[in-house]
């Protein structure tokens, strides 16, 4: 978010999908079913959405009024990463939704919130 709030541009990744987490919400699900339930086996905890990382990137940038066009759009294979990412990394939340009060956020929802928090810490 930096460089786009200087205006420069910023690669984002137009092959690979992800689950966004606003943390203070993914850590407010774990307390939840930590205290609150009993469930035994593995959940994922994130955020409702699976998007490509130039959808997130073009979202937050809306969100905060800064310039989408400087996301540019790249492959995977056009980057020279030392490890091999996955393509795919969303994770299915359903299971953990169904025992949540607190559900999953939708990606605007989760921004909007992310947005509030930032404006509250650069505020003080």
């Amino acid at each position: 978010m930096e460089q786009l709030s200087r205006g420069e541009p910023v690669k984002a990744l137009s092959d690979q999908w992800v689950s966004t987490t606003l943390a203070s919400a993914g850590a407010g699900r774990c307390l939840e079913l930590l205290l609150a339930h009993d469930y035994r086996g593995v959940l994922h905890l994130s955020d409702r959405d699976v998007v490509d990382r130039v959808t997130f990137a073009r979202r937050l940038a809306r969100r905060f009024g800064l310039r989408e066009d400087l996301v540019v759009p790249v492959r995977l294979a056009e980057l020279e990463l030392l490890a091999p990412r996955p393509r795919k990394g969303g994770l299915q939340v359903d299971r953990a939704a169904a025992l949540l009060a607190a559900k999953p956020l939708a990606l605007d929802a989760a921004l909007e919130r992310f947005h509030d928090e930032w404006m509250r810490r650069a505020a003080t």
